[in-house]
C-alpha cells in the first residue's frame, strides 16, 4: 500500500496499468509453455534420431524415430521428460504469478477507490518533505489542484506560524522518533486559513530505511470554530458571573463545583472550601432536609419549587437568610443544578425596623 500511494496520482493511474497490461500479454503467451516444451521435446528427439542414424550406419531413420536402441532410448526420455517437467512447472509457476498478480490489482483498485472518497485528506512525502500522493479531497480542502501541489514541500501550504515546528517534527521522526496526533493551520489557496489533524507515520523499505511519511489529515476547522465560541461563551459567563451581585453557584453529584465572589461573601466560606462540601452542608438545620430534597430532585429533572427562602450558617456561625432560585443544566455532558441567590438578612432587618416605627410613630387624637 505505502508503495501505491508513494507513487504521484498519474503514476499509479498510467505507469501502474501499463505494467499490468503487459504483465497480462505475456501471461497469455506463456499458458502454452506444456505444449511449448512438448514441441521442444519433439524437435529434440527427431534430431536426435538423425544424429544416431548417421552414426549407427546399421540402423534406419524410422527405426530410430519410432523404435529406438535401448541405449539410445533411455538417454532420449530423461532429456525429453526434463524438457516437459520444466514446462508444466513454469506454466503453474506463470499462472500462480498472473494470479497473485491479479489479486494485487483488484486489492490496490479497491484500496484506491477507498482513498479517494475519503473526507480527509490522504498524502505521502518523500525524504525531502515533498508531496509524492494526495487524494482528491486536497482539491475540496484547500482549492489547490492535485497537480500543483505534487512535488512541492509540505511547508508551502502550511501557515508560516506553523512551518518550522511541523518541520522540526518532519526530522524527528525520521530520525526515528514516534510524533502523536498534532494540528497545524494549512493555508487555502486563496490564502484563508485552515485547521487541520495530522496522524502521520513514517514509511520504511525492507531493510528498515524511512523512504518518506504517509498521513491522514482531518479538516477540523469547524470543530475549532464551535471550540472558540464555547470558549468565548465561559469567558462572559465568568465575567458576568464574577461581576454580579448576586451568588451564583453550581454544585453536580451533590457537590458543589463553582461559586462566584458574591457566594463567597454570603457564606464566607472560598470556592476552595465549597469544592469540597455538599451543597446542603452550609444549609441551616432547620431548613436542611428540605434543601437536600428538593436540590437531588432537580439534579434528577424532577418537578420541584424553582423559588423559596431558607437560613443558612456562614463559616463564622452566622445565621443567614437567603432567597434562592434553582434551575436544571448540563456541565460536562451531566445533570447539574445551577442556584443563584441573594442575601435577605439586610432586606429582613429593614422590614422589621419599618414595622417597629410604625408600632412606635405617635398617634394624635383630633
Amino acid at each position: 500500500m505505502y508503495a501505491l500511494l508513494a507513487q504521484s496520482r498519474n503514476d499509479y493511474t498510467g505507469l501502474r496499468e501499463s505494467i499490468l497490461k503487459r504483465g497480462s500479454e505475456k501471461f497469455s503467451i506463456n499458458d502454452h509453455l506444456v505444449a511449448v516444451a512438448v514441441v521442444i521435446s519433439l524437435f529434440i528427439w527427431i534430431a536426435q534420431s538423425i544424429i544416431d542414424t548417421n552414426y549407427h550406419k546399421e540402423t534406419h531413420l524410422i527405426q530410430e524415430l519410432f523404435f529406438p536402441y535401448l541405449p539410445h532410448l533411455w538417454p532420449r526420455l530423461l532429456f525429453v521428460s526434463a524438457i516437459i517437467a520444466f514446462g508444466i512447472f513454469s506454466q503453474h509457476m506463470v499462472k500462480r504469478s498472473r494470479l497473485a498478480e491479479d489479486a494485487l490489482r483488484e486489492s490496490e483498485t479497491r484500496y484506491r477507490n477507498f482513498v479517494e472518497i475519503l473526507k480527509d485528506i490522504v498524502f505521502t512525502i518523500d525524504t525531502e518533505g515533498r508531496f509524492t500522493y494526495l487524494n482528491p479531497q486536497i482539491e475540496k480542502v484547500t482549492g489547490y489542484r492535485i497537480e500543483e501541489l505534487l512535488g512541492r514541500r509540505f511547508t508551502d501550504i502550511l501557515s508560516p506560524s506553523y512551518q518550522k515546528t511541523t518541520l522540526n517534527k518532519f526530522t524527528r521522526a525520521m530520525a526515528g522518533e514516534n510524533i502523536p496526533i498534532y494540528e497545524v493551520d494549512m493555508l487555502s489557496k486563496a490564502g484563508e486559513p485552515v485547521s487541520m489533524e495530522l496522524n502521520v507515520r513514517t514509511i520504511r523499505d525492507d531493510e528498515g530505511t524511512p523512504i518518506g511519511r504517509i498521513g491522514v489529515a482531518r479538516d477540523i476547522t469547524g470543530r475549532k470554530k464551535v471550540e472558540q465560541a464555547l470558549k468565548e461563551s465561559e469567558e462572559k459567563f465568568r465575567v458576568l458571573a464574577e461581576s454580579s451581585p448576586t451568588a451564583i453557584m453550581l454544585y453536580q453529584d451533590n457537590v458543589w463545583i463553582y461559586a462566584n465572589p458574591a457566594a463567597e461573601k454570603i457564606c464566607g466560606y472560598s470556592e476552595n472550601e465549597l469544592k469540597k462540601m455538599h451543597f446542603w452542608d452550609i444549609v441551616h438545620p432547620d431548613y436542611r432536609k428540605l434543601v437536600q430534597q428538593r436540590g437531588e430532585s432537580r439534579q434528577k429533572g424532577l418537578a420541584t419549587e424553582q423559588r423559596y427562602e431558607f437560613k443558612i450558617l456562614t463559616k463564622q456561625g452566622i445565621e443567614t437568610w437567603v432567597d434562592l432560585s434553582g434551575a436544571q443544566t448540563m456541565f460536562e455532558g451531566r445533570p447539574a443544578s445551577f442556584p443563584s441567590s441573594t442575601s435577605m438578612t439586610k432586606s429582613l432587618r429593614n422590614r422589621r425596623s419599618a414595622r417597629v416605627k410604625r408600632n412606635t410613630a405617635p398617634s394624635w387624637k383630633v
